[in-house]
């Protein structure tokens, strides 16, 4: 990585972080596209002239289902589905099974089948409007997604590709887009790990590979959309290990002739009204023919005054409820939220803590196999724990007390309450939860493409967070409209070098006006 590269990547984590309204922000306004108005970019990709799949209704639950074909409808639906309109005038229409800012959805959805299937090869794009698939290349083309992940993915019975289409965000967001952009990737891998578990399938998450081998494969048009993170899905059994491509891989997409695809746009990506989205996304490809560097492991930051003395055991058997039925009933609130008065059960906290603990196979993960990211919970009103901050002690989880006592006052300097990015009482949340990476040893052994992993690594954990408090019926509202530097101090992080990357209010939050209609089947 050269210094120019370094010094790209280096910026955008200072000023994504803690300076993004003078920096990244600046001009926002300025804006020549508004929402609403004609030249806002459609909510979903429509491809013209190609073949389509239409979809079988998705199954009303989430149980096991062998391979993962005859359950692909169900699969796709689940991770990435629209499931609620909301046809109130200048609102947010359409709701998925994920948060997403604004509900701009900037996260596209690719699988690749092989030719051992139920629905025959080739590789598709999901389009969740309609419920079906669109076909951009027949044949089996898993060994191209194998070749340009570096790694050996036979036996997969399909391989997700996620991407991002920035413009979708970054017509309001300009700059800072390439940070939502981020976080709503990881979201949804997040979301499709939760819903191939509870398939009974196995899925391993890869975020280093070539980039320009993917975009090429899925015909995505750089610089506007880019591949961001490849999950293949295996029959579950024995603990299948990460494996390299075999010794004389190639890179099968290079081979591929161009693809030539229509999806008309009313705006597009305007590369001189996002320079510096445009400049770090580029610092964070990978290029070569050889197979990519794995990740030798990223241990998370523990923060000061932890020493187990005040330690918190989280009991077993606390999930409940059919994944189906909680993803349609997560919900992040009203445009304003506030929150009921009153405790919320231990078992939300007990909940979050099991979801965000759990394991998972990827290339790029702490030492002992647990994720890179760590959750903090600040907890003001849980029936049964303490007021105070606590740790989620990954593998056994337990929670490890930071500081015992009245947490209003930080929540009031972290959250910046008295602001106009105040959208959230935070003050008045029962339970607030933060996410935090080991930002600073990630830049060293990730580089330029550290900031988009961790924060799609940071995202999978906002949503299992958020899945996990749909649970127990109640409201988990990501928000970025936080001081990460007060969250650093007042977390214990100051000086480690960790990053906070995500903050979630969590409660019963008090019902807005809002007419909501289910997208039935």
């Amino acid at each position: 990585m050269t210094r120019a590269v370094s010094d790209v990547a280096a910026g955008y984590w200072h000023d994504a972080l803690y300076d993004p309204v003078g920096t990244l922000l600046d001009g926002v306004e300025r804006r020549n596209i508004k929402e609403g108005e004609p030249g806002e970019p459609v909510k979903f990709k429509a491809y013209r002239g190609l073949p389509r799949l239409a979809l079988a209704p998705p199954a009303l639950t989430l149980a096991p289902a062998g391979a993962p074909h005859p359950a692909l409808s169900t699969f796709l639906y689940y991770s990435y589905g629209v499931h609620r309109h909301d046809p109130e005038p200048g609102g947010w229409p359409y709701h998925r099974m994920v948060p997403s800012a604004r509900c701009f959805f900037p996260t596209e959805l690719y699988v690749a089948l092989p030719s051992e299937g139920g629905l025959g090869d080739g590789v598709h794009y999901y389009d969740p409007m309609h419920h079906a698939l669109v076909r951009l290349r027949a044949g089996d083309h898993c060994a191209a997604v194998a070749d340009a992940t570096g790694a050996d993915l036979s036996g997969a019975a399909a391989v997700v590709v996620l991407s991002s289409m920035f413009w979708k965000t970054a017509f309001r967001y300009r700059d800072y887009a390439y940070r939502l952009c981020s976080q709503e990737a990881g979201i949804v891998a997040g979301n499709v790990l939760l819903v191939a578990e509870a398939l009974g399938w196995e899925a391993h998450v890869h975020f280093l590979f070539r980039d320009r081998s993917l975009n090429r494969l899925l015909g995505l048009r750089e610089p506007a959309e880019n591949a961001f993170a490849v999950l293949a899905l295996y029959p579950r059994g024995p603990g299948r290990p990460l494996r390299p491509a075999p010794p004389g891989a190639g890179d099968a997409a290079e081979a591929l002739p161009e693809l030539h695809t229509v999806h008309p746009q009313p705006s597009t990506y305007d590369p001189a009204a996002v320079p510096v989205l445009t400049r770090v996304s580029r610092a964070g490809f990978m290029a070569g023919t050889g197979s990519p560097v794995r990740g030798t492991g990223i241990a998370p930051a523990l923060p000061a005054g932890i020493d187990g003395s005040h330690l918190v055991p989280v009991p077993d058997g606390v999930e409940a409820g059919d994944l189906a039925q909680v993803l349609r009933a997560r919900d992040s609130g009203p445009g304003y939220l506030d929150f009921l008065p009153g405790e919320v059960p231990a078992e939300a906290v007990w909940r979050i803590a099991r979801a965000v603990a759990r394991p998972y196979t990827c290339d790029v993960a702490a030492p002992s196999g647990t994720a890179v990211a760590d959750c903090y919970l600040v907890v003001r009103s849980v029936a049964g724990i303490a007021e105070g901050i606590y740790r989620v002690r990954p593998g056994s989880p337990a929670l490890q007390a930071v500081y015992v006592g009245a947490v209003p006052a930080v929540l009031r300097e972290i959250s910046m309450t008295d602001t106009a990015m105040a959208t959230v009482n935070f003050v008045k949340a029962p339970l607030t939860a933060f996410v935090a990476v080991p930002g600073g040893t990630a830049v060293d052994g990730l580089g330029a493409r550290g900031f988009r992993i961790l924060n799609q690594v940071a995202g999978m954990a906002a949503q299992w967070i958020c899945v996990a408090s749909a649970r127990s019926g109640l409201t988990a509202r990501v928000h970025n409209g936080y001081s990460a530097k007060a969250a650093e101090q007042r977390l214990g992080l100051a000086g480690t070098g960790a990053r906070v990357l995500f903050q979630i209010a969590i409660g019963a939050g008090r019902p807005g006006s809002a007419l909501r209609l289910p997208v039935a089947f």
